[in-house]
């Protein structure tokens, strides 16, 4: 089980290089941009027209929820990085001196599970499934929106691609249980079809 580990540890390290290696002025600004929530702000606007649009009157059920899951989501990966405990590349004594780091800005030490990554797979993954697969629009909105914030973290110096995949799961798993209570409390209970 240990040489497991160790070799998935490698292969983490590995494509974690293999991406954070690759800057540029241009890149770094991108990803610093990316990472940044207030960037995002006019896709939140846009999003929400289109709940409103969807569902009307229901969005006061709706915002609340989103909030919930944003909080459900930033509040396990924190749990999950306090438990497992596992250093920030930036923070890691035998590879930090090699991490391309933007700004000096390693953030706190640990970073299994990436909370940029957790909560923007939950916005996403929230979003799909309340509109469905049919919306291919949002459905690739939500997927490059999800996929820039989190390679972000890694360009940035901050977390391994392992850090990021437990995040995105954190965040899948957040949002299913938000859209069950979505749909036990405000589809079933109003009868929205």
């Amino acid at each position: 089980m240990n040489n497991l580990i160790s070799i998935l540890k490698k292969i983490d390290e590995r494509l974690f290089f293999s991406i954070n290696g690759k800057h540029s002025e241009l890149s770094d600004n991108l990803a610093t941009l990316a990472s940044n929530k207030l960037s995002w702000v006019p896709l939140y606007l846009v999003l929400l027209i289109f709940l409103y649009k969807k569902f009307k009157n229901k969005i006061y059920a709706i915002l609340p929820l989103v909030a919930l899951l944003i909080l459900t989501s930033d509040q396990l990966s924190r749990l999950i990085k306090n438990l497992v405990q596992r250093y920030r590349p930036c923070h890691n004594i035998e590879l930090k001196n090699f991490v391309h780091l933007v700004n000096n800005d390693c953030g706190g030490i640990y970073g299994f599970v990436s909370s940029h990554a957790s909560n923007s797979m939950a916005l996403s993954f929230f979003i799909i499934m309340l509109f469905g697969k049919k919306n291919k629009a949002i459905i690739v909105t939500m997927f490059i929106y999800c996929s820039l914030v989190s390679l972000s973290r890694i360009m940035l110096g901050r977390h391994y691609p392992l850090d990021i995949a437990g995040g995105w799961l954190v965040g899948i798993v957040s949002s299913i249980f938000v859209y069950f209570l979505f749909n036990n409390l405000v589809i079933k209970k109003n009868n929205i079809a």
